[in-house]
């Protein structure tokens, strides 16, 4: 998973290199892997705030 995330790193030393071809799409696959990351852990958040709401079978049938 990180060294996914290191492609961030390389798109900056082709940046120094000058080689802005490779480094775009480098930025690219980065943004990529955050954008999916972050929806994902939007998705989790979203399921633990809901878990708290729904009822239990026990409390639809009336018991505690």
């Amino acid at each position: 998973m990180w060294a996914d995330h290191l492609s961030i790193a390389r798109c900056r030393a082709c940046m120094a290199e000058h080689d802005l071809a490779e480094a775009i799409g480098l930025m690219g696959a980065g943004f990529f892997l955050l954008n999916r990351e972050l929806i994902l852990e939007l998705w989790r958040q979203e399921m633990e705030f809901t878990a708290g709401q729904r009822p239990t079978a026990d409390k639809a049938v009336g018991r505690s």
